[in-house]
């Protein structure tokens, strides 16, 4: 549904993004099809249940390729115990 040159951020839980299976597949599409360029690693319960890991990918679409489009992605981790945010004043 996205364009041929569309941009799209998608949020998944971790089994998509580290094991086999279904997860996999959709891996394998994402690095033919699109140009994968950042996934964020969010803290647990922030979309899904307590315990629940989840990631945002970011991709741009590209026609259907022999090699991955995909040759570098970015990792941004927040499940550090770094904040972000003013405690006093959030």
């Amino acid at each position: 549904m996205l364009k041929a040159t569309g941009q799209a951020a998608a949020v998944v839980p971790d089994n998509v993004l580290f094991e086999g299976g279904a997860g996999e597949t959709v891996r394998q599409k994402l690095l033919q099809n699109t140009d994968l360029h950042t996934i964020l690693r969010l803290p647990t319960g922030i979309f899904y249940a307590q315990g629940v890991k989840a990631n945002v990918i970011f991709f741009e679409n590209k026609t259907a390729a022999k090699d991955p489009w995909t040759k570098e992605v970015w990792f941004y981790d927040f499940r550090t115990n770094i904040h972000f945010t003013k405690k006093g004043d959030p």
